[in-house]
């Protein structure tokens, strides 16, 4: 149980890093939406452009807490 909690976590922080690395790359805003919902899809998860612009807001607003 231990490991799969652990397993759970790392693909997780896994999972963030990527989306964090895409939201900071240089590209325009709509095409890092883009990449975001094609890797989310191609991971089984499907969100619609409110709940993506939704989820880049939580993460700016992580990042600017720091």
């Amino acid at each position: 149980m231990k490991g799969l909690k652990f397993a759970a976590a790392f693909l997780g922080g896994v999972a963030i890093g990527a989306v964090a690395g895409l939201l900071f790359a240089p590209e325009k805003g709509e095409d890092t939406r883009k990449r975001i919902a094609d890797y989310l899809r191609e991971k089984g998860l499907s969100l619609n452009k409110d709940e993506i612009e939704e989820l880049i807001h939580k993460m700016k607003s992580n990042k600017t807490e720091e």
